[in-house]
């Protein structure tokens, strides 16, 4: 959950994102996991939605790889962009202002450090893990115990 105020708006990185409205000095924790506003949303959930939600969840939500989960924000966290300079220091649980946050500026993370299952960073830096998710669903399924299947009688 963003604790300081802010608003989305266009982003000179990508689409929208999301912005301080207020100054925030450098080391101010401006990021909290909370339940009652982000979202934990176990992998193995993801198979029983449609694969545009899926694409949503991976563009959109922080991959905790090791965990298996999704943290998925409810509020202007659901904007936060990537940047290889960072306004915010990630410490898995809590977010910091990296520097001195002017009004206005762009509330960004580094997905290197912050996984978003979307982003490719050999596309941002050289040599970087890419965490593969092709044919999810498929893979996602080889993992779940097996269901009964319900014979329909009429």
């Amino acid at each position: 959950m963003l604790l300081i105020e802010h608003y989305v708006s266009q982003s000179p990185i990508h689409g929208l994102g999301v912005f301080t409205s207020l100054f925030v000095p450098r080391g101010a924790l401006v990021w909290q996991f909370n339940p009652l506003i982000d979202r934990i949303i176990h992998e193995t959930a993801l198979i029983e939605l449609p694969q545009h939600v899926v694409q949503l969840i991976r563009t959109h939500a922080e991959y905790i790889q090791q965990s298996g989960y999704y943290i998925l924000g409810a509020d202007g966290d659901y904007y936060m962009n990537h940047s290889d300079e960072p306004t915010l220091v990630d410490n898995k649980t809590t977010m910091f202002a990296a520097r001195d946050l002017r009004p206005g500026d762009e509330l960004t993370c580094d997905y290197k450090l912050v996984t978003v299952a979307s982003f490719d960073p050999s596309a941002a830096i050289s040599g970087s893990t890419v965490v593969q998710y092709d044919n999810f669903h498929e893979r996602t399924l080889r993992r779940l115990p097996p269901t009964r299947s319900i014979k329909n009688t009429g």
